[in-house]
């Protein structure tokens, strides 16, 4: 095998394992720590977004019940818990609409952190995110 050989090998072992670890984090989920900005403020959570290999969830901020919920299906099914989807004029797409599993009310489900733009508690924005680890 010749050094040319040899360095075709590399791409492609470089290229496979490129696309093998982007499919695997691609899957991943991460918690996050929420907590409001304002100092008069006490709301602090996390927040599961994302799933893992075997499964997908939704998450969000319950109204009714006054904290971070969540569910779960598999991925196996693919079937969603879906209450309904609604339209949202600010980003012209269509959000989805879950179950609480704690009182059956129905929650918005959050993709990214950014979503949280007011404290679910005061009402103000500033809601900060940290990761706090990645699961799958």
């Amino acid at each position: 095998m010749g050094k040319e050989d040899s360095e075709n090998m590399k791409r492609i072992f470089l290229f496979v394992f490129s696309i093998v670890f982007l499919a695997a984090e691609s899957e991943a989920g991460t918690i996050h720590e929420l907590k409001c900005g304002q100092s008069d403020c006490s709301f602090k959570s996390a927040i599961s977004l994302g799933g893992g290999i075997k499964f997908d969830q939704a998450s969000g901020y319950c109204h009714v019940c006054h904290e971070i919920v969540s569910v779960q299906w598999s991925r196996d099914t693919g079937k969603k818990p879906l209450m309904t989807a609604v339209w949202d004029a600010i980003t012209g797409g269509e959000r989805e609409v879950y179950a609480c599993p704690d009182c059956g009310k129905g929650f918005l489900a959050v993709k990214k952190t950014e979503d949280f733009r007011h404290c679910p508690k005061c009402g103000k924005p500033g809601v900060k995110a940290t990761i706090k680890r990645m699961f799958d």
